[in-house]
C-alpha cells in the first residue's frame, strides 16, 4: 500500500515531481540563492503540506498532527509561524 502512495497514477514518484519543480525554481532564481535555499524551500513546502493535512482531517489538529507524524504542540507552533492559526 505504501508503494502505491509514493507514486502517482502516472507512475511518477513524488520525489521526481519535487525534483523537477525545484529545478525550475532554481533556474528562475538565476543563481541568486542567498545562502538560504533550504529554509526557503522548506517554508514553501511546509505551508501547503500542513494546510492540506488540515483539510483532509477537517481541521482536527490531533488527527492532523498524527497524520503528519508530529506532536500537536509542534503543529500548533508551525501553524502560528505560517499564519495558519
Amino acid at each position: 500500500m505504501k508503494q502505491a502512495v509514493t507514486s502517482l497514477i502516472s507512475g511518477i514518484s513524488l520525489s521526481k515531481l519535487v525534483e523537477g519543480k525545484l529545478s525550475q525554481y532554481l533556474e528562475a532564481l538565476g543563481g541568486d540563492l542567498g545562502g538560504e535555499l533550504y529554509d526557503r524551500v522548506m517554508k514553501e513546502v511546509e505551508r501547503p503540506l500542513i494546510d492540506l493535512a488540515l483539510q483532509v482531517c477537517r481541521g482536527n489538529k490531533v488527527r492532523t498532527a498524527a497524520l503528519l507524524g508530529i506532536s500537536r504542540n509542534t503543529l500548533k507552533r508551525k501553524m502560528g509561524e505560517l499564519g495558519l492559526a
